[in-house]
């Protein structure tokens, strides 16, 4: 999950390089959706364990700071596309 994460950050900084100094034209979004590909994997896993866990009643504290950092982790491709 490391590497599939690596992926995905490393996908925003070459978004990022091959838009520089390109306010005015087309951009070029293939390293963002394979960035946001790359960025569902864990996600996936992460639910698919929880999935697994979730008769073991976690407590809502948990639950909250999942949800937070799942919408903190998405502001950033919205961020992208500003």
């Amino acid at each position: 999950m490391a590497s599939v994460n690596a992926c995905m950050n490393l996908f925003g900084l070459l978004q990022e390089e091959i838009n520089l100094g390109n306010l005015n034209k087309t951009k070029k979004w293939s390293p963002f959706w394979f960035g946001c590909f790359a960025g569902i994997i864990p996600w996936a896993v992460i639910f698919a364990n929880l999935g697994e866990s979730a008769s073991a009643e976690m407590p809502g504290f948990v639950w909250a700071v999942l949800f937070s950092y799942l919408a903190f982790f998405n502001t950033f491709p919205v961020n992208m596309f500003c």
